[in-house]
């Protein structure tokens, strides 16, 4: 396929998208109107110094994905990331996408330690839909770290029997 072809195929692929977001009577005003009726919000974790700032687009994308889930809900998940993070000290910069197994939802987020305050900001990018927990788009998993919460279930035997068996690490998560 020489490079106009390809050009003119990626143009048309962008006017279908707009044209579907248009009748579907989405774009920024839809958003913003859908957002400022969303249950996901900010949240700040005092204990552990985290604040989490939902952008527009993740919180008109909450509200649509997840319609049923309450203020509630959201701060439930934020808990759990916060949580994660602390637990297993990921204060690195970066994106990371959170996933909650037991709530079946998961948010991608931008983290930036903030050296001055000494705070890490994550700033929600992006919702995605129930049970989904894989980037897609621009958001490839070679950039977006997977964090699982809840992803380990066992019991005390198990437990013996795996601290006998040398070269494996078990990382307690509620």
């Amino acid at each position: 396929m020489n490079a106009t072809f390809k050009n003119l195929l990626m143009t048309e692929a962008v006017a279908q998208k707009a044209l579907f977001s248009k009748e579907k009577g989405k774009g920024k005003e839809y958003e913003i109107k859908n957002a400022k009726l969303s249950a996901f919000g900010d949240y700040t974790d005092r204990s552990n110094d985290i604040v989490i700032k939902a952008t527009v687009h993740s919180k008109s994308q909450a509200k649509d994905r997840r319609p049923e889930y309450t203020k509630s809900d959201w701060e439930k998940l934020h808990k759990k990331v916060t949580q994660k993070i602390d637990d297993d000290g990921l204060y690195d910069d970066g994106y990371k996408l959170f996933y909650s197994k037991s709530m079946q939802q998961a948010y991608i987020a931008h983290l930036k330690f903030n050296d001055r305050n000494n705070t890490l900001n994550l700033s929600v990018i992006t919702v995605l839909p129930k049970g989904k927990n894989n980037p897609q788009g621009g958001n490839s998993s070679s950039t977006t770290d997977l964090e699982l919460m809840e992803s380990v279930t066992y019991n005390d035997d198990m437990v013996a029997l795996m601290e006998n068996i040398d070269n494996i690490q078990i990382n307690e998560m509620e």
